[in-house]
């Protein structure tokens, strides 16, 4: 007969119990517009912890929430901020723990081409805003001092036509690598 110590299956036990309370998305496939197949179905998307859902198919870890926000009750609370580039850049320094802000690439691989304002998976980004922009760290392929952000309506992105100093303000998600669990 197999014997487990009771303590050992207690703390085992309440490790899981609360994976399990958050680890599910809902699905947004109802949200979608008929003829488009989703390109960011829920089930890409796996809850790390509060506020936080890393994408398998890019690995990388997202805010579910626009800076300004925070998750609580099960989506996004509070009203998002309106920055310049720099003060993006600073709140992403400020974060800390690899937190940045995405390059246009990176935002465009959230982007959901069967929906529009937002075009945005919802049950895992809620409360974003179809029409206003987020930043990037990516200059504008046009050159000068130009940098792209990206607007979720319909898939569209522009570039601020500024200079990284200029006074435009967008909102912000910021984006990180996967964080190791074994210090590598």
């Amino acid at each position: 007969m197999l014997r487990c110590n009771p303590t050992v299956f207690l703390a085992v036990a309440a490790m899981l119990v609360p994976l399990a309370a958050v680890a599910e998305i809902p699905d947004a496939s109802g949200d979608c517009v008929g003829w488009v197949d989703e390109t960011t179905p829920s089930d890409e998307f796996s809850v790390v912890d509060e506020g936080v859902v890393r994408h398998h198919r890019t690995g990388l870890e997202w805010q579910r929430c626009p800076q300004g926000t925070d998750w609580g009750e099960g989506s996004c609370v509070g009203e998002p901020e309106a920055v310049d580039w720099q003060e993006a850049l600073q709140a992403a320094a400020e974060q800390g723990d690899g937190w940045r802000l995405p390059s246009i690439a990176e935002l465009r691989s959230i982007v959901e081409r069967c929906r529009t304002d937002p075009a945005i998976n919802t049950a895992v980004f809620p409360r974003t805003d179809g029409t206003v922009f987020f930043w990037s760290s990516s200059p504008y392929a046009g050159g000068g001092t130009g940098r792209w952000s990206l607007v979720f309506y319909e898939e569209n992105d522009s570039a601020d036509s500024g200079g990284r100093t200029s006074s435009s303000e967008n909102f912000v998600r910021l984006v990180r690598d996967p964080v190791s669990l074994d210090g590598d």
